[in-house]
């Protein structure tokens, strides 16, 4: 009797870190449902900020304090019309309020779109929020950074990502990821 009661106790515990793990989205999968504000104040959807392709997703840690992502957005925006030009929309999305990101984007001159998660429900909801920030911390709520290919049609192509958060791949890096995605799909 001790024995299986230990043994359902297990379960219910392996059960119980399993659902609170998160889950994260992965190339094939479709992304969550995104409403997210942009540096101007405007509600976008995955559908208002994709292009032709589809759309570049690249979540970052916070265009305020973190000078890898300040040097991601710079570095990718010298790089925005040529990933333009293959019809996918470039986009960064961070938990920062959307005066952080106008503020940055002006000083910048930033290209893309950027859209701000404050609360960061998509970055929870694409499984990759940062489990190692404490809430009520300054940095709570960001994500691990990641670039995600989308498809037009919200199928996740391709994911992009470096151990830690100090290296990202490269614009150049990106750039051939969509040719061989756009390679593939002809």
């Amino acid at each position: 009797m001790k024995n299986t009661l230990l043994s359902i106790m297990f379960l219910l515990f392996l059960t119980m870190q399993s659902v609170s793990a998160q889950s994260e989205v992965s190339k094939g999968d479709q992304i969550p449902s995104l409403s997210l504000v942009d540096k101007d104040g405007k509600t976008q959807s995955f559908d208002s900020i994709k292009g032709e392709s589809g759309a570049v997703l690249v979540f970052i840690r916070s265009a305020a304090w973190c000078p890898y992502c300040q040097r991601q957005l710079i570095d990718l925006n010298e790089f925005y019309k040529d990933i333009e030009s293959t019809n996918y929309e470039l986009v960064s999305v961070s938990y920062d309020a959307v005066d952080v990101l106008k503020n940055f984007s002006d000083k910048h001159n930033i290209q893309f779109n950027m859209l701000s998660d404050e609360g960061s429900s998509i970055i929870k909801a694409f499984g990759i929020l940062n489990m190692d920030m404490k809430p009520g911390s300054k940095a709570y709520g960001i994500p691990n950074p990641a670039i995600y290919i989308v498809s037009s049609d919200g199928a996740v192509q391709s994911v992009l990502s470096e151990e830690g958060y100090k290296k990202r791949p490269s614009p150049e890096v990106l750039l051939e990821e969509i040719e061989t995605i756009s390679s593939t799909a002809k």
